[in-house]
């Protein structure tokens, strides 16, 4: 697996899945964020606004862009409250990131504006656990395993982790 870092207008960013994380106790968001979400009509904040789930520990929610960004689908990850964060949740949010794309369509994928309202965690640490997370939910022991030629494209993992600093 390929892990990028990369800047740039997230209108144009195109991925199969545009992650973004969501502390539960953090109001101020992202602009990034604000863009993505007017452009999806406030599906977003009115979801997390209606359900208050949307922001806990490992809670993952699917939105469909219908082309209306570059992105086909964004993922609310929730992180639970801030001064709460541990490197070890971190790392268990991307292995459930992961797990939770394999197997649908989700080659390519980027984190947005990851490090906004972490308070006592370095960001180059929060993101090591990002992709050690990601890394090992991406993996599958299968050497040993009879190859299925049908169901050979099914278990697809991820293959790029773009990692889009805030703005």
């Amino acid at each position: 697996m390929k892990v990028i870092v990369k800047k740039g207008d997230i209108e144009k960013h195109a991925t199969n899945v545009l992650v973004i994380p969501i502390f539960s106790d953090v109001e101020q968001r992202d602009e990034d964020f604000s863009k993505i979400d007017n452009v999806l009509g406030r599906a977003m904040s009115q979801g997390m606004e209606d359900n208050p789930y949307l922001t806990k520990e490992n809670a993952l929610n699917m939105f469909f862009t219908n082309k209306r960004v570059r992105a086909d689908r964004v993922l609310l990850a929730g992180l639970g409250q801030s001064d709460k964060l541990t490197t070890e949740s971190i790392r268990k949010l991307g292995g459930n990131i992961a797990k939770h794309l394999k197997g649908k369509n989700a080659k390519d994928i980027s984190v947005l504006g990851f490090g906004l309202g972490l308070k006592n965690i370095d960001l180059d640490k929060a993101i090591q656990s990002l992709v050690e997370g990601v890394l090992l939910g991406n993996y599958n022991f299968d050497t040993y395993k009879t190859k299925d030629k049908e169901n050979k494209d099914k278990e697809q993992g991820i293959e790029t982790l773009q990692l889009i600093p805030q703005n």
